[in-house]
């Protein structure tokens, strides 16, 4: 308070005075009224003085919004030290076995009060509670003034004693070592942000069990963690917040072989090996919404050795490709290669070798009754999926061989066995040109063998007649 400010409010609190006893004598009113005010004056000088040199510890010892009750129950016992502390409880030999300390805010000051049972070292030994004046509470069992089964709550924000950095925890909930941190199973952290870990921790560090986290694209994590706090080892799940989930085996943080299950877009699951979050690896697999399916050997998430199978009919309506792959999956990517099986949903199938346009050219076309009541297979090279140089075999038992035109008519030099009988004639367009020529079925010789008895002499019953 100011010295203007005090000789403004005196004159206020003059003036006030000097109406107020206008009924007395002048003189009379004017010494009354100047002794209140002096009075007035000097109180006020009294308590300007006495705030400006006691301001720090005033505000340091303020009355908390909780305070502590400051009541002596039946039986115990009250000290108070010089320094301000306080030990209210059961004493035994001088020493304080069970109660509270209590301990003044001052500015070296942390435990704000102290509440169990005490060994007879004065450190909490058995349940206990402390509360300190940062907001700290740790609460549970002390082996000797050793938290080792308990809790330790934070309030947000909280700064550490020492480092003055700021504490990113919420609530810690578990055994504890005697450095104070988390040892054991069923162990849990909550963090500033909300998120959760729960399970087992070593040394403080947080090895197997769930983490759980409010913000970001992960939603949860399970399973067992390296020193990084990253998932690490067989059995692990991680699922994000379009619910994605990631099941197998982590290394470091990525998952290298399971699957993963989508809920959204084309794909529905991927499984197999994986690097750098890409299918990798000879069984791997890939299904889709839609019911197609890829499997076998993968580069990049892309197949490039295996099958691909649809439920609908698609491409000439086929069911199943097996071979070789040269683009991504399924829809844009082409079987090619020797060794190739392509399967229709009618039953038909075709075996051989198709180009990397995906073209058939080399092999057998098998076709079922439903599908061709004339044909039933191909066999030879092909243009454009059209026999030009090969066999047909007809469900009569006939069999064509020879050349065909782009139309898949007969053309050219053909041979046709239909029947015991072989012919062959020259044809164009399908259509006969000259006379066709049947092939004799050839019969080779009959020679006879005689066989002579015991006696040397020829035995006519024993004559055996061998076709060479």
């Amino acid at each position: 308070m100011s010295i203007t400010n005090v000789r403004m409010a005196g004159c206020g609190i003059f003036s006030c005075l000097s109406r107020k006893f206008s009924c007395l004598n002048p003189l009379a009113a004017r010494v009354l009224s100047l002794g209140l005010l002096a009075a007035g004056l000097l109180a006020a000088a009294f308590i300007a003085h006495y705030y400006r040199t006691h301001r720090a510890s005033l505000i340091a010892n303020r009355t908390p919004p909780n305070p502590i009750p400051n009541t002596v129950r039946p039986g115990e016992e009250r000290k108070s030290y010089s320094d301000g502390r306080e030990e209210v409880g059961v004493f035994r030999g001088g020493v304080l076995t069970s109660g509270d300390k209590r301990f003044p805010n001052t500015q070296t000051a942390r435990e704000k009060l102290i509440r169990g049972s005490f060994d007879s070292a004065g450190r909490l030994h058995g349940q206990g509670k402390i509360e300190y004046w940062n907001g700290i509470t740790i609460e549970g069992e002390f082996n000797h003034g050793v938290l080792v089964r308990g809790s330790k709550n934070y309030p947000n924000p909280c700064r550490d004693h020492d480092s003055g950095n700021i504490i990113p925890f919420l609530s810690m909930e578990g055994t504890f070592d005697a450095q104070g941190r988390l040892h054991g199973e069923q162990c849990k952290v909550v963090s500033t942000d909300g998120s959760e870990c729960e399970g087992r921790f070593d040394k403080g560090v947080f090895i197997s069990g769930v983490q759980r986290f409010k913000e970001g694209a992960i939603a949860s994590r399970q399973g067992t963690f390296d020193r990084d706090g990253v998932l690490h080892g067989p059995n692990c799940i991680e699922t994000l917040r379009d619910r994605t989930v990631f099941t197998g085996t982590f290394d470091k943080g990525s998952l290298v072989d399971g699957n993963i299950v989508y809920q959204s877009g084309e794909i529905r699951k991927r499984e197999g090996t994986f690097v750098s979050g890409l299918l990798e690896g000879i069984s791997c697999s890939v299904e889709y919404f839609d019911g197609r399916r890829l499997s076998g050997r993968f580069v990049g998430n892309k197949l490039v050795e295996g099958t691909r199978e649809f439920v609908t009919a698609v491409m000439g309506g086929r069911r199943r490709e097996t071979g070789n792959f040269t683009t991504p999956e399924a829809g844009q990517s082409v079987v090619h290669g020797k060794d190739c099986t392509i399967e229709f949903f009618g039953g038909n199938n075709w075996t051989g070798t198709i180009n990397e346009n995906g073209e058939f050219t080399k092999g057998i076309k098998r076709y079922t009754e439903g599908t061709n009541q004339d044909i039933v297979s191909e066999d030879g090279t092909f243009v454009n999926n059209v026999l030009r140089n090969g066999t047909i075999t007809y469900r009569t038992g006939k069999t064509v061989e020879g050349t065909f035109n782009p139309s898949g008519e007969w053309d050219g030099e053909m041979t046709i066995n239909e029947a015991g009988k072989t012919s062959q004639g020259t044809y164009q367009s399908g259509i006969l040109r000259g006379q066709l020529n049947e092939i004799p079925y050839f019969n080779p010789p009959i020679h006879s063998h005689r066989l002579h008895n015991h006696s040397g002499g020829f035995d006519p019953s024993q004559e055996m007649q061998v076709r060479q």
